[in-house]
């Protein structure tokens, strides 16, 4: 889920640099994650990027979850970019994208912690069954394992459908 904020300038903010606002910012950021993250879990994970007409480049935010995902995170990277455009004025509208991924709650025995890599959470996770193939039936593949799995198939068939995942032709 995207949420878009379009942040208009007033008078009193007018003209003046992002380093002279940063409380001010700091809040409207706490403000805009609290209001995009709604009843998400601290686990689930969001980005930030936010689009300046004087940036040449948009500043990104990078995926994290939630729990870390705070206005003073957002606030550290914009002081990063701030380095090499110091003089950068707010005396316009910019706006600001708010990315969120709710991640699939299961059972309490593993948990989504780590998204990076070949080991990630999510690919040793058993009840997401992965479908990997060149011939363009993905969808037809997925329906194929949700049919199998409400229709009750055995233990056994059951196996056989998810120990093959990632191998799926």
């Amino acid at each position: 889920m995207e949420r878009t904020y379009r942040v208009k300038v007033g008078e009193f903010f007018g003209g003046k640099r992002l380093t002279e606002i940063r409380r001010h910012l700091h809040q409207m950021f706490a403000d805009v994650i609290r209001q995009a993250r709604g009843d998400m879990s601290d686990n689930d994970l969001g980005r930030v990027v936010i689009h300046h007409p004087a940036l040449q480049n948009p500043i990104v935010v990078q995926l994290l979850r939630l729990e870390l995902l705070d206005a003073e995170t957002v606030m550290a990277t914009i002081e990063k970019v701030l380095q090499s455009h110091e003089s950068l004025t707010v005396d316009s509208a910019f706006e600001i994208d708010v990315g969120l991924i709710r991640l699939p709650k299961g059972g309490a025995r593993r948990r989504i912690t780590d998204i990076h890599g070949a080991k990630n959470s999510i690919t040793l996770k058993r009840s997401i069954v992965t479908i990997e193939n060149t011939d363009q039936l993905c969808m037809a593949r997925a329906l194929a394992v949700v049919w199998a799995k409400l229709h009750k198939c055995t233990k056994e068939e059951w196996a056989d459908v998810t120990t093959h995942r990632g191998r799926k032709s």
